[in-house]
């Protein structure tokens, strides 16, 4: 399973908005500016985590963006599963029928992939986007 820069981008902007949200929303070109990722992609990223529940908007000339939950509550896996989908190794461990194996009636590799599966599971979602956060470098967004 490799990662793309979707998740990447994602999990950094969040830890931004964590770590400088305390004064209220942040607009997307401020977090550019900060994070050097561009505008329109932040967009796409924060409409798929705004649709997950991780951001909220506020509208008007202060408005911008802010974490729908306290940094503590909410978890790597939850953010790159919001942009990436499903972190697995392979499809077909979430759904077997998926499996395009003439095998698969008898896959001697599954319970390889379904411990995998859960061990990065076990990792994403044991992370918070605070302790995260508190390695993140704090400068004033905005």
């Amino acid at each position: 399973m490799k990662l793309s820069t979707k998740g990447k981008y994602a999990v950094e902007a969040m830890c931004c908005l964590a770590v400088n949200c305390e004064e209220g929303p942040k607009k997307v070109r401020e977090l550019s500016d900060k994070t050097g990722i561009t505008e329109g992609y932040l967009e796409q990223l924060f409409f798929r985590l705004r649709k997950a529940g991780l951001l909220t908007t506020v509208r008007g000339q202060k408005g911008g963006y802010l974490l729908a939950r306290s940094a503590g509550e909410i978890t790597v896996g939850e953010i790159l599963r919001a942009v990436e989908g499903e972190l697995v190794p392979v499809v077909c461990i979430r759904d077997p029928s998926l499996c395009q194996s003439a095998m698969a009636p008898q896959c001697a590799t599954r319970p390889v992939w379904t411990k995998l599966a859960a061990a990065i599971d076990a990792v994403a979602d044991g992370v918070t986007l605070s302790s995260l956060a508190q390695s993140f470098p704090k400068e004033e967004v905005g």
